[in-house]
C-alpha cells in the first residue's frame, strides 16, 4: 500500500516536512553559531570596551549624572563637576559616567555592569537631578537607552549569538517607548491642564516670549507629582542596593535648582511641588541610611544658564560649589572609615 493509499499517508508527509523544517533550522543556528564565534558583533565589543576604558585604572570616586554637571554654554571655564571634583581630590582620581538625559534606571545598569566586572570604587556620587523624573525625560523614545541597557546588562556570548536575531524578532525591545505613544501621553500640569505631550511640545514651540517660553517648560518639567511607584524611584533605590554590595559609599546629592526662576515662570506652586517631590525622595533614601547631600540652593539665580530662559544648568561658578561640598563629604566620610590608633 502506498502513500496515497495509506489513511495515515498524510500525517506522514506533513510529519517529513516538519523533520526537514526542524533540520534547516538546525543547520541554519549551527551556522549562526559558527559565524558568531568567529567575527564578534563590533557595536557590542566597542561599547563594552568603552565602558571597561574608563575603569582602566583605579579610581575610588564614580561620578553618575546627567547634561547638569557640564557647562552648557560657551564659558571661559568649561570645567564639569567631576572635572572640578577630580582636580579637588588629586589623590582619589574621578572616573565619570555622566552622559545627556541619564537618569537612575541608566544609572543602575551602570551600576550593574561594574558588580559584574569587579570594579570596586571606594566612593559612588549619584547626581539627583529633578527634572530627570519628569515625563519629557525618563520617558522620552529618544533617552530610552535600551539597546545600551541591553549590552551591558547581558553576557557578552548570548548578546554575540542572539542580539541581531533577537532584535529582528522582538524579543529584545529596543524602542520601549514609541513616538506616538511618547506623543499621545497625558500631562497634567497646573495651569497648563491637562494635555498630550506633543501639544506641550508643538507650544512651546509656538511660545513668542521668553516668559510664555519659561511657564510652559517650567509647570510642565517640575509640576509633576512624584509617588514611591516612580521608575525613577524604583531604579533610584536599586542603585543604592548595588552600591551597597559593591562595598562603597554612595553619596547622592540634589541638584541645584532654580527656585527663584521657577517661582517667577510657575508661580508659587513651582517651590510648593518641588518641595513635595525632595521631600519624597529624601525619605526614601533616609530609609535606606543614606543622608541626601542638598545643593538645591546653593546656585544664585544669576548662575543659571539661559537657553534661552534659565534651565538646571549652572555655570563654573556655580558648579564649583557642588564639586567642593562633594570633596569635602568625602574627605569627612575617609575621615569617619579610618582606623583610629589607641592613645595611653
Amino acid at each position: 500500500m502506498n502513500e496515497k493509499e495509506c489513511p495515515l499517508g498524510g500525517a506522514v508527509v506533513v510529519a517529513k516536512f516538519f523533520l526537514k523544517l526542524a533540520g534547516y533550522f538546525a543547520l541554519v543556528a549551527v551556522c549562526h553559531v559558527c559565524l558568531a564565534a568567529l567575527w564578534l558583533d563590533d557595536e557590542i565589543v566597542s561599547m563594552r570596551d568603552y565602558w571597561r576604558e574608563r575603569f582602566a585604572e583605579h579610581q575610588a570616586v564614580v561620578f553618575l549624572g546627567d547634561s547638569s554637571a557640564f557647562s552648557w554654554d560657551h564659558e571661559q571655564d568649561e570645567r564639569s563637576i567631576p572635572e572640578m571634583l577630580d582636580e579637588l581630590l588629586p589623590d582619589h582620581g574621578v572616573a565619570t559616567l555622566a552622559e545627556v538625559g541619564k537618569g537612575m534606571d541608566e544609572y543602575a545598569v551602570a551600576l550593574r555592569f561594574m558588580e559584574k566586572e569587579g570594579y570596586r570604587p571606594e566612593f559612588v556620587i549619584v547626581e539627583v537631578n529633578l527634572r530627570a523624573f519628569s515625563e519629557t525625560l525618563y520617558f522620552n523614545p529618544a533617552l530610552q537607552f535600551a539597546k545600551q541597557k541591553r549590552i551591558l546588562g547581558q553576557p557578552p556570548w548570548l548578546l554575540n549569538l542572539f542580539f541581531r536575531p533577537f532584535s529582528v524578532f522582538r524579543v529584545f525591545n529596543l524602542q520601549p517607548v514609541s513616538q506616538e505613544r511618547y506623543d499621545s501621553h497625558v500631562v497634567y500640569r497646573d495651569g497648563l491642564g491637562a494635555m498630550p505631550l506633543a501639544e506641550s511640545l508643538e507650544r512651546l514651540k509656538q511660545a513668542e516670549t521668553t516668559e510664555e517660553q519659561g511657564a510652559i517648560y517650567y509647570q510642565r518639567e517640575y509640576l509633576y507629582e512624584l509617588t514611591p511607584e516612580h521608575p525613577e524611584m524604583i531604579a533610584m533605590v536599586e542603585c543604592v542596593k548595588i552600591i551597597k554590595r559593591m562595598g562603597a559609599t554612595p553619596i547622592f546629592y540634589f541638584t541645584p535648582a532654580a527656585f527663584t526662576v521657577g517661582e517667577q515662570y510657575a508661580g508659587p506652586q513651582f517651590t510648593a511641588r518641588i518641595e513635595q517631590n525632595r521631600a519624597l525622595i529624601r525619605d526614601a533614601l533616609e530609609g535606606l541610611g543614606i543622608h541626601i547631600l542638598d545643593f538645591a540652593r546653593i546656585a544664585d539665580p544669576s548662575e543659571f544658564l539661559r537657553d534661552p530662559f534659565p534651565t538646571e544648568h549652572v555655570s563654573a561658578a556655580g558648579r564649583l560649589p557642588v564639586a567642593e561640598g562633594l570633596a569635602r563629604a568625602i574627605r569627612e566620610a575617609g575621615k569617619s572609615a579610618a582606623p583610629t590608633s589607641a592613645t595611653s
